[in-house]
């Protein structure tokens, strides 16, 4: 890894909404619609956030019927620093139980409430 390939990931990194994404992402695979709902954010806000992450090689982009759904690139080389930083937050009190086909939307307000 070089200095200029770190700074430049965390200066994407550095973004609260970035790194809101990459923490959701870390938890589950989602498209531009979710991301808008969890977040509170416009769509075409979360598709210029998108773009950032994508162009970092940091998140992949797959075509699901409609939908294009996002998930993190573990094989980036800066995977296990973005990997390392996100450790660092507070792990919501172990809410991590919640994250289940009913209890992902929950878990992730709280990610919302936490980086905001």
């Amino acid at each position: 890894m070089e200095y200029q390939g770190i700074a430049d990931i965390l200066k994407i990194l550095g973004n609260d909404t970035r790194l809101s994404m990459i923490a959701i992402l870390l938890l589950k695979n989602s498209n531009v619609g979710e991301f808008s709902e969890i977040l509170d954010i416009s769509q075409p806000c979360i598709s210029h956030h998108l773009r950032i992450l994508k162009n970092a090689d940091l998140i992949t982009e797959n075509r699901k019927g409609l939908w294009n759904v996002y998930s993190i690139n573990s094989q980036n080389i800066y995977f296990p620093l973005v990997k390392d930083i996100l450790s660092y937050f507070p792990s919501q009190g172990g809410k991590t139980g919640l994250v289940g086909e009913t209890g992902i939307a929950n878990y992730l307000r709280l990610i919302k409430t936490t980086f905001n």
